[in-house]
């Protein structure tokens, strides 16, 4: 275990509840030029901090080898993203009273999917992202983006430059980066004393209650309980006010800051829900092991089902949480003969460590297959509908998560 002390707390008392192995890296996909060498791999294991109640993977890998040019996540490329930002968005300006003197931040922007709903309300905004391709597409767009990673030296120089901001946003980051505390710093160097900051964190609550063992892989470093966010934030001045589970990455909770003020009943009320589920400073994780070798178990044997009669199984989503369900299923390409993907960055290439082709969403209809193993479960509604025409066909879907079922 190459984790001495919490990344947290400094405490030496880590428990590992999880280990999937060595496993091929998240959203390293692989293309056709590449040399026949094996993938690149690294270890995949997940452990509690018994002095704060952080959960956190034991071997970080350094994020500049994760999100760089190579990174294709774009976010925009999801109808239910942009809904749910176009509210997001909607509900901020008019809570915070925003407007053309204002100034919203947003770190880990990707291609601007939400900051230009920022902007077509006439309010300043600044993207700031390390991955080439979203940067490139965010500009495109006419958001002013910032290409590199936060940290405590950005947000100084960001501040020297008179880049402070009303609105700090922090979606789907702060699970990404190892220095939290550096990260922590730089949010409250940004943001005006007056400010507020909104993180999104995938909650631990609803991935062990779910079962969503495919979302941890490596570009997620922690899987924050509000318990242990509290401390955190407190440690740089940050009082959470409010907090609220929502629906997005299969689960997670919206948690507003600011500097003052006084938590409201929805962090009671959620501290409350933690702590009932074992979620406290030492997270009751003992059964989660074995409930994940079951459902793996479960979903191998739904495919099998189908590739044993000579049926053919695709997949949809070539999504980073993709690579740990193949390989915690032990599904590879002689399983699933292709997955499909509207994203185009991925079109063309393959996955890593099962080196399966990813192609285009049409293909489900020019070359259909019996089943498709629903890979990116959390957009579950939004891609049933969009597939509407392969099910009425009579193509199934098998859904891997919470529980392994074939729909419709």
């Amino acid at each position: 275990m190459g984790l001495e002390r919490c990344r947290g707390c400094g405490a030496e008392e880590i428990e590992v509840v999880l280990d999937f192995g060595t496993t091929p890296i998240a959203d390293r996909l692989i293309t056709a030029e590449d040399p026949g060498a094996d993938d690149p791999r690294a270890p995949l294991s997940l452990g509690a901090c018994r002095g704060c109640g952080l959960v956190q993977l034991t071997e970080a890998l350094d994020p500049a080898l994760l999100f760089d040019d190579r990174y294709p996540y774009l976010s925009s490329v999801s109808a239910t993203l942009n809904t749910e930002a176009e509210a997001l968005a909607g509900r901020l300006v008019r809570e915070l009273a925003l407007g053309p003197d204002s100034r919203v931040l947003e770190i880990a922007s990707n291609d601007g999917y939400l900051l230009r709903h920022f902007r077509e309300a006439g309010i300043p905004v600044l993207g700031i992202d390390p991955a080439g391709p979203a940067v490139e597409a965010a500009r495109e767009r006419g958001i002013p983006t910032v290409q590199g990673f936060f940290d405590r030296a950005q947000a100084a120089r960001l501040a020297s430059e008179g880049e402070r901001a009303d609105l700090v946003i922090a979606n789907n980051v702060l699970a990404h980066t190892p220095d939290i505390d550096g990260f922590l710093e730089g949010v409250a160097t940004v943001m005006k004393p007056s400010g507020r900051a909104v993180f999104e964190v995938q909650w631990l609550y609803r991935l062990v209650a779910a079962n969503a063992f495919d979302t941890i892989y490596h570009q997620h470093v922690f899987y924050f309980s509000l318990a242990a966010l509290l401390p955190l934030l407190a440690a740089h001045g940050l009082t959470v006010i409010e907090a609220e589970p929502i629906a997005a990455q299969g689960g997670s909770l919206r948690v507003h800051a600011a500097r003052g003020g006084e938590a409201g009943a929805s962090v009671a009320e959620i501290l409350e829900l933690e702590a009932g589920a074992g979620l406290g400073a030492e997270p009751e994780l003992d059964g989660f092991a074995g409930r994940v070798e079951t459902t793996a178990s479960q979903i191998r044997d739904l495919v099998r089902e189908f590739t044993d009669a000579g049926h053919r199984v695709a997949g949809y989503g070539a999504a980073a949480k993709a690579t740990t369900l193949l390989h915690a299923c032990s599904l590879g390409a002689a399983e699933v003969s292709f997955i499909v993907d509207r994203n185009p960055v991925k079109q063309g290439k393959f996955m890593p460590g099962s080196r399966i082709p990813i192609t285009a969403p049409e293909r489900l209809r020019a070359d259909p297959p019996a089943a498709v193993l629903l890979l990116a479960w959390n957009l579950a509604d939004e891609i049933l509908a969009q597939e509407k025409a392969y099910i009425e066909a009579g193509g199934r879907f098998i859904l891997p998560l919470p529980q392994p079922r074939i729909l419709p």
